[in-house]
């Protein structure tokens, strides 16, 4: 059985548009990963005691080291906060080299941290709000 190494998996978030897409890797993550949650809701009465479930979320998130000169083809620090600030939504997928491991979805950055403790690299990590589900399978071109 083959296991999918983590360094095999990369991160980008489309900066350009659906039609026309420029996808830039986030330079130097060091982690990266999804989370989905579904609430519960409390359907108990007189009847007796029940619980259904609720609405499933999702949320990636990352963690990296800041590039201050990244490449054309990546986004770091400042690119990232800028979109921060902007809070536009992006699309976003996590995949390896061929496509066997895909992960695609539509999200905002929730928050940015940079952290600059004392005789380290600078990190910065997110959260992203994903809006709607998570697709297993890449575009066909």
């Amino acid at each position: 059985m083959s296991k999918l190494k983590a360094n095999e998996v990369s991160l980008e978030v489309n900066t350009g548009t659906t039609a026309e897409p420029v996808w830039l890797m986030v330079a130097c993550i060091t982690a990266n990963g999804l989370d989905s949650a579904a609430d519960d809701i409390d359907a108990g009465s007189k009847c007796g005691a029940e619980t259904i479930p609720g609405d499933l979320t999702w949320t990636a998130s990352f963690t990296g080291f800041y590039e201050k000169t990244p490449t054309a083809s990546q986004i770091s620090g400042q690119g990232l906060i800028d979109m921060a600030q902007a809070q536009a939504e992006h699309e976003w997928r996590m995949r390896n080299d061929d496509d066997t491991y895909y992960r695609g979805f539509t999200g905002t950055l929730a928050n940015y941290t940079e952290t600059a403790d004392y005789n380290t690299v600078v990190e910065f990590s997110s959260d992203i709000n994903v809006k709607g589900d998570i697709s297993t399978e890449a575009p066909t071109p």
